[in-house]
């Protein structure tokens, strides 16, 4: 073989491979997974629904005047509560959280007053909630502020009748939540509700009073 057929051999041998080499490359290269860019798990962590389940201790006013008379009608109640609870969360930014959040409460904050001789009875054995809430998350924990609607039955009892309400009234409240993994937190909590004055029949004797309520309770909830 001629020294120029020896060259243009080697030539053509140098491309060949040189083809092999690149093509091998891109073949490589495609199998590689597109870059994605990370979530920030912390705040998105916090989105989404949720429910749960709180226990808590409740104490109540009810301030009312009762007529004839008047003479001025005052029980102090307060029990053991515990309840269950749902809502919704946004994450606005990755520090500001806002959601809705409805809840049902069951208390027995029962208590009475002896008047002339008769005794009169004040009990709400449930009450329950729909709020908004919002506020600041960092790290694994997010405190808030809600506030809302509240409803409850009222019942009050005299000497010879008595008489229950379903009355609405507003609530107003915060917390604090801490995350124990992704789906798994815990909270504590405090919740006001007053229910307005409202009158009440009790065989020859009205009462004009309202209710109000204060509630301090511990929960623990998943979130989906």
């Amino acid at each position: 073989m001629s020294l120029r057929n020896l060259r243009a051999a080697a030539i053509a041998l140098f491309a060949v491979i040189n083809a092999g080499c690149l093509s091998a490359a891109d073949l490589s290269y495609g199998q590689q997974p597109a870059y994605q860019q990370p979530l920030n798990r912390v705040a998105s962590a916090w989105q989404g629904f949720y429910v749960g389940a709180h226990a808590g201790y409740s104490w109540g006013n009810f301030d009312g005047t009762l007529n004839p008379g008047p003479t001025n009608l005052g029980f102090n109640g307060s029990s053991i509560s515990g309840g269950l609870f749902t809502g919704l969360n946004f994450q606005l930014t990755p520090q500001y959280l806002a959601g809705v959040e409805g809840d049902i409460s069951f208390l027995n904050p029962r208590s009475e007053r002896t008047i002339n001789g008769a005794l009169f009875q004040d009990r709400a054995d449930w009450q329950g909630t729909v709020r908004v809430r919002g506020g600041l998350t960092f790290d694994n924990y997010f405190a808030y502020l809600t506030g809302g609607l509240a409803i409850t039955d009222v019942e009050l009892r005299g000497p010879v009748d008595r008489q229950s309400r379903t009355k609405v009234g507003w609530a107003i409240g915060g917390g604090l939540e801490g995350r124990l993994n992704d789906h798994v937190f815990t909270r504590g909590e405090y919740i006001y509700t007053n229910f307005g004055s409202d009158d009440y029949a009790l065989g020859a004797q009205r009462i004009n009073g309202g209710l109000d309520t204060h509630t301090l309770r511990l929960g623990i909830g998943y979130r989906f």
